[in-house]
Parts: C-alpha cells; structure tokens; sequence
C-alpha cells in the first residue's frame, strides 16, 4: 500500500518536472558578448533592436541591412568622462531562431589640459567578476538593451570571443 502511494505521489509530479526549465546561463568572468534568441525573423530582429537601443537613448551610428550589422555612436553617460559604444549582428541560429550579438566598447575621454586637446582610450566591455565599478556598469548596460528586447525565446546567453 505504501509503494502504490509512493508510486502515486512521484507520477502526479512528473508533468510539473517536465515544465521545470534549467536555469539562465549566468555571467561568467570574462564574457564579452551577449545572445538574444528569438522566433522574430532576422529582418525584424533587426528592425526591432535598432529601436530598442533608439529607446534607450541611443544613437545608431552606422547599419547594414544586407548584413543586419549595426554599431551605435559614442553614448556619454552621464557628467562623466565615460563613452559606451554598443555594436552587433543579427542572424540565424543553429535552432532556425534570429539570434542577436551584441558587445560593447567603453571609451575613456581624457582632456590634455596643456594642449587642449583630448585623447579617447577604448576597451571591449566584459563581465569582469561583478566587482562594483566602470566594468561591471558598462557590462550591466549592454545586458539591459538586451533584456529589453520584446520577444525572446531563450534567456540571454553570454559567450566570450
């Protein structure tokens, strides 16, 4: 009687196992890209990121709608000397899925007093350990033009190149 109770309790929750999804990838240290996953076709992929970085304030810089490839001017964030530059592609997945790469450039803009000039030194954004500070922000903000997207069909991935 206990067996067939025991066998009764694990077969009524085996639909709720099977509805059960792992967990999102989560950042690891050095990841340097990030992937969008979604059923949109690759056009509109590209249309509709284009306006979530519009949204997000944004400039589009340069765009390839052949090669659905994009890069956004320099965005000066805030009454710092800090730039970030958000690029990427879209295109089909292994799934048959539009699959959406973004990465990021942080530009430091550095006045020269004495010349009165400036100079821009640039690095590729990367999740760097999540230690508070100019990585992890500039990181964090090319994740949330990627959370913004409206349609995924996957959590984020994060890849390094």
């Amino acid at each position: 009687m206990k067996i067939a109770l025991l066998v009764g309790l694990l077969l009524a929750t085996l639909p709720a196992l099977a509805q059960m999804q792992p967990p999102p990838p989560a950042h690891f240290k050095g990841a340097n890209a990030i992937i969008v996953t979604t059923t949109d076709s690759v056009d509109l992929a590209w249309h509709t990121i284009l306006e979530t970085l519009l949204g997000k304030g944004y400039t589009v810089a340069t765009k390839d709608a052949v090669l659905h490839t994009f890069a956004t001017a320099p965005k000066n964030l805030g009454a710092t000397s800090q730039q970030l530059t958000i690029t990427g592609f879209v295109r089909h997945g292994a799934s048959g899925q539009a699959e959406i790469s973004l990465s990021g450039r942080h530009n430091y803009v550095t006045a020269m007093v004495y010349t009165l000039a400036t100079a821009t030194a640039a690095q590729p954004v990367a999740w760097r350990g999540g230690a508070p500070g100019v990585d992890t922000t500039m990181f964090e903000l090319v994740e949330a033009v990627a959370a913004d997207y409206p349609r995924q069909s996957k959590p984020l991935n994060y890849i390094a190149r």
